[in-house]
């Protein structure tokens, strides 16, 4: 069995978990009555630990190795869902999201970290495709199953806590033993700690490519926050809200599946651009969309945008960074994405009342075609980019 198996076993079980937190969530607290500001505070606590923490956890990766970090987010991961159905009031989702966020996210440090080390340079981008192919997955399956359960049971805390048993099951899939050779700290990473995370962000090629990846992580939330609360607006149920979440990932993972042989026809630097121009173009029509069936068709074309952007940026900025600084600029990059998860509810919570869910769409939309008019100048660029 080859290495990566196993780890996208292991990222599927923990992104499920994530993926169907965050949706339970935002459904059980409109089901308590809270304001939109309420809903974007507890959304954005999801991604305050990855932002002050990722970083940190890559450097511990390129220290001491992957396996501790890893079981401490795993924990994490396992015991978030669990505090709402012991201890009630906002302050348990919120806690939810800490614990959840840290420790999801803080995995994906690790395994984007060990999926690049497990393949050479001209398998990498492949390896990424399959990694992400997981995440899209349970991406997915989670919100459809969520929103079904949700229906039939009407109860958010009995599913929390099925929610935790996800992560329980990933530590018995992932082989430890299995990985004796990339799961080692890289000899000679002491040094790389005592330089700045800045260091790796005033370098051209990488600066570039973490703008774009994380204008991609701006649409997972687009669809994490703003779709159920824009089909809440449109008085669809839990199933079709699920539905429409649903297609984005199924999207997304259908489009990996042909990753590869598009990444030998193509440069890396053409994908994204093409990628972010469709997933920018669904994004407004999505918002201009009041019906299911178009909801669900724009919902497509936005997941296969952001199907490409995601590992393809993730496999630029593998080849882009120092070797012994691998983990940290995955940690830098998952820590720029956790803005935009900060940023884009409190963003819902301030101007969604006053502009409406629609505009906020819009703006959204537009910031992506921003992106890709400022980024033009790489469309001529050919390679992954070179470490500096």
């Amino acid at each position: 069995m080859k290495p990566i198996y196993p780890l996208v076993s292991y990222q599927f079980l923990n992104q499920c978990a994530l993926t169907a937190a965050r949706f339970i969530v935002v459904l059980y607290a409109i089901q308590l009555q809270a304001s939109t500001a309420v809903i974007g505070l507890l959304i954005s606590m999801f991604a305050l630990a990855p932002l002050c923490g990722a970083v940190s956890i890559g450097r511990l990766v390129d220290r001491i190795g992957s396996n501790w970090p890893l079981l401490l987010c795993t924990l994490a991961t396992i015991l978030g869902p669990l505090v709402p159905v012991f201890f009630s009031g906002y302050w348990s989702l919120a806690v939810l999201g800490l614990l959840v966020g840290g420790g999801a996210f803080g995995s994906q440090v690790v395994v984007n970290t060990l999926a690049g080390r497990a393949a050479n340079s001209a398998e990498r981008a492949a390896n990424f495709s399959v990694m992400s192919m997981g995440i899209s997955g349970a991406n997915a399956v989670a919100p459809l199953v969520a929103g079904i359960l949700i229906d039939h049971t009407g109860n958010h805390l009995l599913l929390l806590g099925l929610v935790a048993v996800l992560p329980v099951v990933s530590l018995g899939l992932m082989p430890y033993r299995h990985f004796p050779r990339i799961l080692r700290g890289r000899a000679g990473a002491t040094q790389a700690q005592k330089k700045k995370a800045m260091d790796l962000v005033r370098h051209p090629a990488v600066s570039s490519i973490l703008i774009m990846s994380t204008l991609f992580v701006l649409l997972w939330d687009v669809f994490a926050v703003l779709a159920p609360l824009h089909g809440t607006q449109l008085a669809l149920s839990a199933t079709e809200i699920g539905l429409v979440v649903s297609t984005f990932s199924v999207a997304s993972f259908a489009v990996r599946v042909v990753l590869g042989p598009l990444s030998r026809r193509f440069s890396a630097w053409r994908m994204l651009l093409v990628a972010m121009s469709m997933a920018a173009l669904g994004v407004l029509a999505f918002g201009f969309s009041a019906a299911l069936v178009a909801l669900v068709i724009f919902a497509f074309v936005i997941g296969a945008g952001q199907g490409v952007g995601s590992p393809v940026s993730s496999a630029v900025l593998y080849e882009a960074t120092p070797p012994d600084r691998v983990s940290e600029a995955m940690g830098l990059k998952v820590s720029l994405g956790m803005g935009t998860h900060i940023f884009v509810p409190f963003a819902v919570g301030a101007l969604g009342a006053v502009i409406g869910i629609a505009p906020f769409l819009w703006l959204m939309g537009l910031l992506l075609l921003l992106g890709v008019w400022l980024m033009r100048s790489k469309w001529h660029e050919v390679g992954q980019g070179v470490a500096p």
